[in-house]
């Protein structure tokens, strides 16, 4: 399985394999495989310039974001940076607002904005709130994680944060406060997505798909788009895709 990210002219495909791969839309060939040299599979990728696809970042099941770059167009990847995570499953990597060099992740119960220039970071964790237990072979210990952190279009000091303790939850930059926007049917959740900047739209591991209004902290509308898990939904113009 994979996760596949698609900026238009480039696109960037990550496996369990342990390797990404950058494709040329146009040709449909890639145009590099990064091959993080180790048995750890790739969950996460991120294009800091998607215009050009000079870098790129993968993350890893144990906890490593490894920044790839290319002087020319022509030239292969090589790594140039190394954000550990400290072994954590890194289930969220964002660019945030359009700054190659600010990028957003989460790893176990916290999240971690980079500051790649400066080469620092601030991270803010989170303890349980949620009823939902999540264990599993992954999380023998029922730990309370991040699955996923997507920042508000047009306003990316909001951060919208999914929780397998099934919370959504928002982080304000400016205000540095996290709010709880609302519990979930006792089940986590995998993923969300902004359909504007007031209003997210969550997945969850039963199939679910909800949306909120986070100004008044109310859940507008669900279905049950699946009979399993969601992992991922998008909106294309006032369709809603999403995939499990």
């Amino acid at each position: 399985h994979g996760v596949l990210l698609e900026t238009g002219q480039f696109a960037v495909s990550a496996s369990e394999d342990g390797t990404a791969r950058v494709w040329n839309m146009a040709s449909k060939k890639t145009i590099g495989t990064l091959n993080n040299g180790g048995e750890a599979e790739v969950l996460r990728v991120a294009l800091l310039d998607p215009q050009r696809a000079t870098t790129v970042v993968t993350c890893t099941a144990d906890g490593v974001a490894q920044i790839w770059s290319r002087p020319q167009p022509n030239q292969a990847y090589g790594i140039t940076g190394r954000l550990d995570h400290c072994g954590g499953q890194i289930y969220a990597c964002e660019c945030l607002g359009g700054t190659p060099s600010s990028l957003l992740t989460a790893a176990d119960n916290a999240i971690y904005l980079w500051d790649l220039e400066q080469e620092s970071r601030q991270h803010w964790a989170f303890d349980r709130e949620g009823t939902c237990h999540f264990g599993g072979q992954r999380n023998p210990d029922d730990e309370v994680v991040v699955f996923d952190v997507k920042p508000a279009p047009t306003q990316s000091e909001v951060i919208g944060i999914a929780l397998s303790d099934g919370t959504l939850r928002t982080l304000d930059l400016r205000e540095d406060a996290a709010h709880i926007i609302g519990q979930a049917s006792d089940v986590h959740l995998t993923s969300i997505t902004w359909r504007d900047r007031t209003t997210v739209i969550t997945c969850s591991g039963t199939g679910e798909v909800a949306s909120w209004d986070i100004r008044t902290t109310t859940r507008i509308a669900t279905i049950q788009a699946h009979e399993r898990a969601v992992f991922g939904a998008a909106l294309l113009d006032n369709t809603l895709l999403t995939y499990s």
